[in-house]
């Protein structure tokens, strides 16, 4: 089980001007379907990385980030690849 994040120090917090927002959560679609019995269960995956759900994950969090607090989201150079790993069990 991975720890929770903890929250930051509301004085840290205050010091923070500007983040970048990066979704590394929207290339695949997995779909399972259970059967009546194990010989008709299915799953399968599937590479869903043109339907833009990555960058649409981005704007709205960019968008919650800007309501809350006068902090500017930046677009730092696309570093996807090199975050996604942070997704595989066992950090990869």
């Amino acid at each position: 089980m991975r720890d929770r994040p903890q929250p930051i120090d509301a004085a840290l917090a205050a010091k923070i001007k500007r983040t970048d927002v990066v979704s590394v959560v929207g290339g695949e679609f997995n779909r399972r379907y259970t059967g009546l019995t194990v010989f008709n269960n299915d799953k399968e995956t599937i590479d869903v990385p043109d339907w833009g759900l990555d960058k649409a994950y981005e704007a709205q969090l960019a968008e919650a980030i800007k309501a809350g607090r006068d902090i500017a989201v930046i677009q730092a150079p696309d570093k996807r690849e090199l975050l996604a790993k942070a997704n595989e069990l066992n950090g990869g």
